[in-house]
């Protein structure tokens, strides 16, 4: 969940809701005041719950990776409450430099290490078409393979059965969000909405 207001969690949930991501974090010091309310909200009312992190690797200072140690930091910070049972944290891979796609595999990769690291759960990547061509496409083959050893949460917002946009970097999707303006009871506006791979819930939990 990334939106504003006051959300009616229950009512979430008795909608068939499993299962929310609420966003916590952004960049090295950006922490959403909310998140802790409404994560606290949404597990009362019964919904498996975890926190992510809007990645910035286009803000940070190229020659070194401090900027991503810095930002898993900020993340670490504004999602103390890692319990078994959550989902997982989640990197949400969206911004970087466009000249540069080696550094942006590297940012991604040092991130991810360092939650794992830190929590023990290994994290999720939510990415998309645009932001692999854009920032990834042209990275190391090997950068690239590391890359697609983490679960995949993809963004092809379109109807059927499966993300139209193929994945790239990835061989597949775990988590796939298919529309950005759907409606949720209980949630003021529009809201993301995704689909999890079959038997990927429990998969998908810190351990």
């Amino acid at each position: 969940y990334n939106g504003s207001g006051d959300i009616d969690w229950k009512a979430v949930a008795e909608s068939g809701v499993k299962f929310a991501w609420v966003k916590c974090s952004e960049g090295t010091t950006w922490k959403d005041k909310s998140r802790r309310s409404n994560m606290s909200a949404a597990k009362k009312a019964g919904l498996i719950v975890g926190g992510y992190h809007f990645g910035r690797p286009d803000n940070g200072p190229k020659q070194d990776m401090q900027d991503a140690l810095q930002e898993a930091d900020n993340f670490l910070m504004s999602h103390k409450s890692i319990k078994c049972g959550d989902l997982r944290p989640v990197l949400d891979l969206e911004a970087g430099i466009k000249t540069d796609d080696n550094y942006n595999a590297e940012w991604a990769l040092t991130w991810c290490r360092v939650v794992e690291g830190e929590t023990g759960a290994r994290p999720i990547i939510y990415c998309a078409k645009w932001a692999t061509d854009l920032y990834l496409r042209d990275a190391r083959v090997e950068l690239r393979a590391a890359l697609a050893t983490y679960p995949c949460w993809w963004a092809s917002y379109n109807t059927g059965v499966e993300p139209k946009r193929g994945v790239r970097v990835w061989t597949e999707w775990d988590i796939w969000q298919w529309t950005g303006s759907g409606k949720t009871p209980g949630i003021k506006g529009k809201s993301d909405k995704n689909w999890m791979a079959g038997g990927q819930l429990n998969n998908l939990r810190v351990k």
